[in-house]
């Protein structure tokens, strides 16, 4: 039942053009069976998942899904069912959402026969180039460093994105009894909303 709702949501945000704004609710079903039934749980939902989703959209939809949701649903399912701590399943999510991301980038390179790669590094490495201009360094920037400043926009990126979904969850979770880690201050925030809304 969980994979069927994953799918159908997947395939209305798709269809609808509301993945951005349905994206961090995607992981959902997969995030509940692993709560329920264990990373196990949460392994079988994925994949009953992906093959629904291969024979209704294809298998570059499918792909599209587990580099976009299905990987970092995985992990946070597993994560949050062995009650791992916020500062283990926040880097493993974003982990896994750096892996997604390159492997969809990489997904569209296939698709549209274009190295996508090359085209990102040379953006930044404009940026780069006039941010040293502004601040009057002088020289290009070695391959070395545009590779790291991409890697750190990668990760910074994942690890916000992981920290906006633990808050999220943590709401959407505890209300339907599955709570997981969150940072002391997240969690006095919580309660504090659920003392406001019962008063």
């Amino acid at each position: 039942m969980m994979a069927a709702v994953g799918g159908l949501a997947f395939v209305l945000a798709t269809t609808l053009k509301l993945e951005g704004y349905m994206g961090y609710f995607l992981p959902l079903p997969v995030v509940l069976s692993g709560m329920k039934a264990g990373p196990t749980g949460a392994r079988k939902t994925f994949t009953a998942t992906l093959f629904l989703l291969l024979v209704l959209l294809g298998p570059l939809q499918a792909a599209s899904y587990v580099f976009q949701h299905g990987l970092l649903a995985v992990v946070l399912g597993a994560a949050w069912a062995w009650r791992a701590s916020w500062a283990v399943s926040v880097p493993l999510g974003a982990l896994a959402k750096v892996g997604g991301t390159l492997g969809g980038i990489g997904l569209a390179c296939f698709t549209l026969h274009e190295n996508l790669f090359a085209v990102l590094l040379n953006n930044v490495y404009s940026l780069v180039d006039q941010l040293a201009a502004f601040v009057g360094a002088s020289g290009a920037p070695s391959p070395a460093v545009i590779v790291c400043v991409v890697g750190s926009m990668l990760v910074v990126n994942a690890l916000l994105y992981t920290a906006l979904m633990h808050v999220l969850y943590a709401i959407l979770l505890g209300n339907l009894g599955h709570p997981i880690a969150v940072p002391t201050f997240v969690s006095k925030f919580l309660q504090k909303r659920q003392l406001g809304s019962q008063q």
